[in-house]
């Protein structure tokens, strides 16, 4: 499931709101929950990071509804010293503040309004308001960073007051505890968790219907392979994704369009799920 294709889910509206209160407080926010859930999707969906990435700044015109963007995505690395986390952070931010004086530059443009003298102008004063007015930086794969990249990261906040979400995986919060300065600025947490019943269902019916399988609620067939793919994903996202491409490539082998649960089971045995 890319960032295109991108279902809105309760979950998600509650990530939303866990970020706009970040944002709107200028807090430290940890949101954790188990891999694949669909944190990394939601935060890059709310940012609206893939967009910004593909733009090029350099021709000075962008997608005009890109200058209300105000949340910087950056991805901690697997290695990296506090310095060179720092420098990737502002280098996001400035990206960000580029794309959206050129999103405004645009939108002048095709208003009408002479904008000659007006970019370097209005460059200068976005990259200062990227870090202040209802900004957000959301760190994603946070357990990655270590104290001195914790403690950088919370001066930056400190000196810039900016709103903050960390996202990771379970007991991050608890990894956090050990860091007090850090900690006690923490003013939200929130538990990504995996999909309802229905919320799965109505994922499946929307990814099968592309492929020209319409979901037939009275067919006993029908309801014993999806009953099949809701217990083999057990409500994560990821695992949902890669199991509906190995029942479509299977379906392409068989040249068939009906799913039956002897199909889904053999999408299983080529997938590496764990546990059940």
């Amino acid at each position: 499931m890319n960032s295109e294709n991108f279902i809105i889910t309760k979950e998600y509206k509650k990530f939303e709101e866990f970020c706009e209160a970040c944002r709107r407080y200028k807090y430290i926010g940890l949101c954790y929950g188990q891999p694949g859930v669909g944190k990394t999707l939601s935060a890059i969906h709310y940012s609206k990071w893939d967009e910004i990435k593909e733009i090029k700044y350099d021709n000075i015109f962008a997608p005009i509804e890109v200058q209300n963007c105000k949340t910087v995505f950056y991805t901690a690395p697997v290695v990296g010293t506090a310095l060179q986390i720092g420098k990737g952070i502002m280098e996001s931010a400035f990206m960000l503040a580029d794309n959206v004086v050129a999103a405004q530059y645009t939108d002048m443009r095709q208003s009408g309004i002479k904008t000659d003298e007006l970019y370097e102008t209005l460059r200068h004063k976005e990259i200062k308001e990227i870090f202040r007015k209802e900004s957000l930086i959301i760190i994603d794969e946070s357990d990655r960073l270590k104290l001195q990249s914790l403690e950088y990261i919370r001066s930056m906040y400190d000196k810039y007051n900016f709103g903050l979400v960390l996202i990771g995986m379970p007991n991050l919060e608890k990894k956090l505890s050990r860091y007090a300065q850090l900690y006690s600025r923490i003013g939200f947490v929130h538990e990504y968790k995996t999909l309802s019943q229905k919320e799965l269902v109505f994922i499946m019916e929307r990814q099968l219907k592309k492929v020209g399988f319409e979901h037939n609620p009275d067919s006993f067939i029908d309801q014993e392979a999806l009953s099949a793919v809701a217990q083999l994903s057990r409500g994560n996202f990821r695992l949902l994704d890669r199991l509906l491409q190995q029942i479509l490539r299977i379906m392409q082998i068989n040249q068939t369009k009906v799913i039956t649960k002897e199909i889904v089971l053999g999408a299983r045995e080529c997938l590496v799920i764990g546990n059940q």
